[in-house]
């Protein structure tokens, strides 16, 4: 796969892979002090097991990818050292929520977060609850769970798209399903701020609105996975 790129797919065959990541192994010392500097200017964070990308690949329509198990302190390192290791990639699941006009609604972490300085769609990181019995990962679900954690809105609510979007921008790679409302971007909008306002420990913020590509090039707070996707969906790619 290029550097940037989008593409829809029909299917996700994502494995479970029977190794390590030799970068939590070989940076194991550097990796504990980082996290403990993190931990001090953030302390709701959570070192627990989550799932990293091996490259991936496409082909007939199918993404193929090896997920390596770590711990999000690693993980956190190699984010904050400037991605390191390029043979590993930050796959994860994605929301791509519309309103019933075609606006996407984009979310806004809390700060302190790991992307808070940012808009992104609504995502989450794969951990075990994804994986199925016989060691897949179960992508659809993911995004399913993170959708309705984030937004406290069933999947039900929504008209579900039939492809993934998957969107790579570096060591990025986002797997999105589209969800459409049938309400208005603003009642949309007002009806996830009320949702979160109920939430006693929110990861989001805040929703904003984008109608059209310009909106998403011109914002420099979009996240470049989340400007390219959004501008794929609004061409009709």
């Amino acid at each position: 796969m290029p550097s940037a790129s989008v593409t829809r797919v029909r299917e996700c065959r994502l494995r479970r892979a029977s190794k390590a990541w030799s970068y939590e192994q070989r940076y194991s010392r550097e990796i504990a002090n980082h996290w403990q500097k993190r931990l001090a200017e953030s302390p709701s964070f959570f070192n627990g097991r989550i799932f990293m990308m091996e490259p991936p690949s496409i082909d007939d329509g199918i993404l193929s990818a090896q997920m390596i198990e770590t711990n999000f302190a690693a993980y956190l390192h190699w984010k904050d050292s400037g991605y390191p290791d390029k043979n590993i990639h930050d796959g994860f699941g994605s929301a791509i929520i519309r309103a019933n006009g075609g606006e996407i609604l984009l979310s806004r972490q809390h700060p302190g977060q790991v992307n808070s300085a940012t808009l992104c769609l609504p995502s989450g990181f794969i951990d075990r609850n994804d994986l199925t019995k016989d060691g897949d990962i179960d992508i659809a679900a993911s995004i399913v769970r993170e959708l309705e954690e984030e937004t406290g809105l069933p999947p039900s609510v929504f008209a579900r798209g039939p492809d993934f979007l998957v969107t790579q921008v570096g060591t990025n790679v986002s797997i999105a399903i589209e969800f459409r409302s049938s309400k208005t971007a603003t009642e949309l909008r007002e009806e996830l701020l009320a949702n979160l306002a109920r939430q006693s420990e929110p990861e989001l913020c805040d929703f904003v609105i984008f109608s059209n590509a310009s909106e998403a090039q011109s914002n420099p707070d979009v996240a470049a996975y989340a400007r390219l996707a959004m501008c794929a969906v609004f061409a009709g790619t």
